[in-house]
């Protein structure tokens, strides 16, 4: 019984030290990181957030807020505010 329990001790306490010594020598590639923000900086960003097929998102109703800026329809301008809670979207 006593060799039973030995045995299995150390069948656990060598699996433990395997996790272990794989951890220690695991290091993710520096790189990885680098190479996504380089492809991220490099994608073409001509196009607004609110912007599809060339058509741009703008709201009619404002409120004024000068941290903030939104599309206004009728100038399809960025001017300081934001849009109010019953504001409809719209393209111009």
């Amino acid at each position: 019984m006593k060799k039973k329990l030995i045995f299995a001790g150390a069948v656990v306490l060598m699996a433990a030290a395997a996790v272990t010594a794989y951890m220690a020598n695991y290091r993710p590639d520096p790189f990885d990181l680098l190479n996504a923000n380089i492809e991220a900086l490099a994608q073409d960003e001509s196009l607004d957030p609110g912007e599809s097929n060339g058509k741009r998102e703008c709201f009619n109703s404002i409120t004024s807020d000068s941290a903030m800026q939104v599309r206004y329809c009728p100038t399809c301008e960025y001017v300081p505010g934001k849009p109010t809670w019953y504001a409809f979207r719209s393209e111009c």
